[in-house]
């Protein structure tokens, strides 16, 4: 909340007097959508480390990785500050692994692991719920000329399935934070290194080091169960299979199960395109404290007085924290938890 905090402060108090950003308006959400369509990519790539020699056994017949997330069309955001003639630019991208997040993460965990002996049938499997790398070049997180701080959401499940059960094994929820090289040639590799392979070594340590026949005596989950619970009803929210419904949003909770607390409000434009909201008593509506509001056409997050349209991107949401058209920071709505990427 440090770099949203002081972009807010740097962008709209020194930026915006001069060049208003259009925040609040079917403008705006057009603008934004099309320039989502836009934002430039990186790809990388995650290496095997692991020769034949260096392999370690394991007792079956496959590893299996499913990308579960809301958002499975990238797994990190790289945004860099410049400095433009009039005013600040930033440069937004997209960073996705070569093939996906599940071949790349398959692909090296057979190289973790020797093929099993022949006839054993059980698998692995890991259900990735959440994977998300961010690095932005903010003036607030310096630690030198050429390095920032970066961060790794990662949240995995993982079964042992044999015939038809699945058994629960173990769950990796953590948060990583590490240096990234501010350099756009550097950014891949640094990510790769710091966040991407310390995820995969983890899962494959746990991988290793459980007992796996002990797995095999807790209780078991059926696979239409686990089917369902994975690929159908997360993504069964509210928010993501209705129509929106007109109101107040006085948190995540009420913004997903697209049930607003505020049902009848009425909003007023001011100035630098800030809003003030009312209820229909005509009682002030505390903006800093609520999630966001939907007019009835369009979901709308609240920074303060500021509100950005929220932009669906697969099952998730994006949004321009924005000054003007140039200086537009990427944001990524955590479906699991409700907070910023």
């Amino acid at each position: 909340m440090k770099i949203i905090a002081y972009y807010l402060i740097i962008t709209f108090c020194f930026v915006l007097p001069v060049h208003p950003a259009h925040s609040q308006g079917t403008g705006n959400y057009e603008r934004d959508s099309i320039d989502l369509t836009r934002i430039q990519r990186l790809t990388i790539h995650l290496e095997n480390e692991y020769g034949t020699s260096s392999a370690l056994d394991l007792p079956f017949k496959d590893v299996r990785v499913e990308d579960v997330r809301f958002d499975t069309t990238y797994i990190g955001i790289y945004s860099k500050l410049t400095t433009g003639f009039v005013t600040p630019v930033i440069d937004n991208y997209k960073i996705n692994l070569d093939g996906g997040l599940a071949h790349s993460f398959k692909n090296y965990l057979e190289g973790v692991f020797k093929n099993p002996q022949s006839g054993q049938e059980n698998e692995v499997v890991c259900f990735i719920k959440s994977l998300t790398v961010v690095r932005r070049d903010t003036l607030t997180e310096t630690s030198s000329m050429y390095n920032k701080y970066g961060t790794m959401k990662f949240d995995v499940e993982v079964f042992l399935h044999s015939g038809s059960n699945y058994f629960a094994a173990f769950k990796i929820d953590t948060v990583l934070n590490s240096m990234v090289n501010i350099q756009k040639r550097q950014v891949g590799e640094d990510m790769v290194q710091n966040f991407l392979m310390p995820a995969v070594r983890l899962m494959a340590r746990q991988i290793s080091n459980t007992n796996w026949q002990s797995i095999a005596k807790r209780k078991a989950f059926t696979g239409d169960f686990v089917d369902t619970h994975y690929f159908t009803s997360r993504f069964n929210l509210p928010v993501l299979t209705e129509p929106w419904k007109k109101g107040v949003y006085r948190n995540f909770t009420e913004f997903k199960n697209n049930a607003p607390g505020i049902e009848n409000f009425n909003l007023t434009k001011e100035k630098f395109k800030t809003i003030l909201l009312s209820d229909s008593k005509g009682d002030l509506i505390p903006t800093t404290k609520m999630f966001g509001y939907c007019d009835g056409e369009k979901c709308w997050i609240l920074m303060g007085n500021y509100p950005f349209p929220l932009v669906r991107t697969g099952n998730g949401f994006e949004f321009f924290l924005s000054a003007n058209k140039r200086t537009k920071l990427l944001l990524a709505l955590d479906m699991e938890k409700g907070s910023l990427d």
